[in-house]
């Protein structure tokens, strides 16, 4: 497993780094949001997660359901830590 958060643990409003999948996260899925440019690496910022998660990236929003959210691994900016720490 790889370190990192799940991106459904990130709250919204918050910038972070993805760092990879979860172990049993779809393949076919991973290449649809490849297919959108989400790739490893990609700094994304937390929209909102209800009524589904949506992210921000590369001037593209895009809305994801609950499960892939919890599938894609980020590492939380260092600014976010901060504030989420207080």
């Amino acid at each position: 497993m790889l370190d990192g958060v799940s991106l459904a643990d990130i709250p919204a409003g918050n910038q972070a780094q993805v760092i990879g999948f979860s172990d049993d996260f779809p393949e076919d899925q991973r290449a649809y949001l490849q297919a959108y440019g989400l790739v490893i690496n990609d700094q994304i910022w937390v929209v909102q997660h209800s009524p589904v998660t949506i992210i921000r990236f590369d001037n593209l929003e895009l809305a994801l359901e609950t499960a892939l959210a919890e599938g894609i691994r980020v590492q939380i900016s260092p600014v976010n830590k901060r504030q989420m720490m207080d």
